[in-house]
């Protein structure tokens, strides 16, 4: 079995430890040379140890330094490459497993110990963990932090760094404005300066953005150039990362094949690159998708894989997207026993971690959940919460839906007035985005909601507005519908 780390006296060469010396030192402090030398050259973990195991080793001579205070010594092992595919860094090798809260513990060993230049770095990654376990106005705070020493310090590349790390915390916080703002920035300075792999993972940033705000085909446009860069440059954690966004956005707008075909190159570099967070939302991705596609059973499958590993890395955020996508699936299966347990947990998850988006949606799933039982009250008034969340936060495309769920709630207890003029807003919202998918559907309901008033003239026109064509005869036939858009 390969060894993760080296562990031979050249480690502790580079770390300052001369064997032969340890007897100088004083007791106090001795014994905890001793362990570091032991932990580095002598720690074997067993062949099924998980990755944690295969790095014990550094981890404890990492800690054993701090209690000595030899802060270099400390910041030279969590700098050791790994022998990994990826051969990152100890303390980033770490977040590629999804041992988050791990990293956190040795950035705050760290900080205030060596130069403001490292302080920068262990502040950026530490805002870095706490936007993956969820935390955004911590990881914020972080961010800030950290761009306010760069630029003290005069440090453009840091200051670009921190720009962009505070810009993806922003956007996930629902502030895609500003988000924007800093992402544009990183940008120039990237072309500036000719950095290509800052500029790869910035147009992914810009794309992950305009995702958000469901501008879909401008994310394309900037996925699409940040896939072209990581290949040029072999970098295949960016070439995953940019086709799992390509992917997720695909299915946005309805085309699956090719989001799937996405997804499964992305998941494969995952698993190749050992990126256990990547694999994690890569699967939840591919949930939605089969969902999309009727594929239940399979939509199902990979989401409990996906909350499987979100539990074991402590990756939050896609836990509570995992268990909302596994509440809807149980409504459409109709088990809403488990589908409102599911959908109450993603809630709770989204509340714990300061995740307005994902309340918003979470509270939308309830309310579907309800109105499948006909509990329209309660129905109600989560869609209406789920609005005024997507509203707050600048959310269009959480409005569309919300104003979609409640156009379909109102025209199932028969208010056809309140269902037309909610139908009619999330309509315009979906033109705006340019959502083809979104504006199909919207019509198509507006169209029967007309047709039933005997509005035949607003009735075709909607169909217009539809490139689905349906015969509304055959469906009025069938009764009033309860579809949304």
């Amino acid at each position: 079995m390969k060894r993760v780390l080296p562990s031979d006296v050249s480690v502790l060469e580079q770390i300052g430890i001369d064997l032969r010396l340890l007897k100088t030192i004083q007791p106090s402090k001795r014994s905890h040379y001793r362990a570091v030398a032991n932990w580095l050259t002598q720690y074997r973990p067993t062949n099924e140890a998980i990755n944690l195991e295969q790095v014990r080793g550094g981890i404890e001579a990492f800690h054993h330094l701090c209690e000595v205070r030899d802060w270099l010594g400390a910041k030279e092992i969590i700098n050791l490459r790994c022998n990994t595919p990826t051969y990152e860094k100890l303390h980033h090798q770490l977040g590629t497993w999804g041992y988050q809260r791990e990293r956190i513990l040795l950035y705050e060993r760290l900080l205030g110990h060596l130069e403001p230049a490292w302080d920068v770095i262990w502040l950026d990654n530490s805002g870095i963990v706490y936007c993956a376990l969820g935390q955004y106005q911590t990881a914020i705070d972080y961010h800030q932090h950290s761009l306010e020493l760069a630029q003290q310090m005069n440090d453009r590349k840091a200051q670009a760094r921190s720009l962009g790390n505070l810009g993806n915390a922003l956007s996930y916080s629902g502030q895609y404005q500003t988000a924007l703002d800093y992402h544009l920035k990183v940008l120039a300075i990237a072309r500036e300066t000719k950095n290509r792999p800052m500029e790869a993972t910035t147009l992914g940033n810009l794309g992950n953005t305009y995702e958000a705000m469901g501008e879909y085909q401008q994310a394309i446009d900037y996925y699409q150039n940040s896939l072209a860069i990581a290949k040029e440059l072999g970098d295949r954690h960016e070439e995953g990362r940019a086709l799992g966004n390509l992917g997720s956005t695909c299915e946005a707008l309805g085309r699956y094949q090719k989001a799937i075909d996405c997804l499964q190159h992305s998941l494969a570099i995952a698993r190749d690159l050992e990126d256990r967070s990547g694999e994690c939302s890569t699967l939840e991705s591919l949930g939605t998708v089969y969902e999309a596609l009727e594929q239940y059973e399979q939509a199902i499958a990979y989401c409990k894989q996906s909350l499987a590993i979100a539990n074991e890395i402590g990756d939050r955020a896609v836990e509570g997207l995992s268990l909302g996508n596994l509440g809807s699936l149980y409504e459409i299966l109709g088990d809403y026993d488990q589908a409102i347990t599911f959908a109450q947990l993603s809630l709770a998850v989204a509340r714990d971690i300061g995740d307005p988006e994902g309340e918003a949606r979470a509270l939308g799933n309830l309310g579907s959940i309800y109105a499948a039982q006909e509990q329209y009250q309660q129905a109600i008034d989560c869609y209406y919460n789920s609005l005024i969340i997507a509203r707050t936060i600048g959310d269009p495309q959480g409005e569309k839906r919300a104003l979609g769920d409640l156009g379909g709630i109102f025209y199932a207890v028969g208010d056809d007035d309140q269902a037309i003029h909610h139908y009619q807003q999330s309509l315009t919202i979906a033109k705006t985005l340019g959502d083809p998918v979104s504006i199909d559907s919207i019509s198509d309901n507006l169209a029967i909601i007309y047709y039933s008033l005997g509005q035949y003239e607003q009735a075709a026109e909607c169909l217009r507005q539809s490139s689905v064509r349906k015969d509304i005869s055959a469906r009025n036939q069938s009764g009033r519908s309860d579809s949304t858009g």
